[in-house]
């Protein structure tokens, strides 16, 4: 029974460090986004609008950490 229990921590403990390292990745590649936008001469509305494509994957990130926080405790 308790190589059961081991086998599934393992498989949980996994499953969050996934998550952990795809949601920093989420986030870093929207960092990019940010800094290579702001250097760019180009008007504030139309670099919103590129912006804005990378926002849809900003809620995915926070479901994430929220279900990495829940199967935590």
């Amino acid at each position: 029974m308790e190589g059961s229990n081991c086998k599934l921590f393992k498989q949980v403990l996994r499953w969050q460090v996934i998550s952990i390292l795809d949601a920093f990745t989420e986030l870093v590649i929207f960092g990019v986004a940010i800094s290579v936008i702001w250097g760019i001469q180009m008007s504030a509305s139309r670099k919103a609008r590129v912006l804005m494509a990378f926002m849809p994957r900003l809620p995915y990130v926070v479901l994430l950490l929220m279900c990495g926080c829940v199967t935590i405790r």
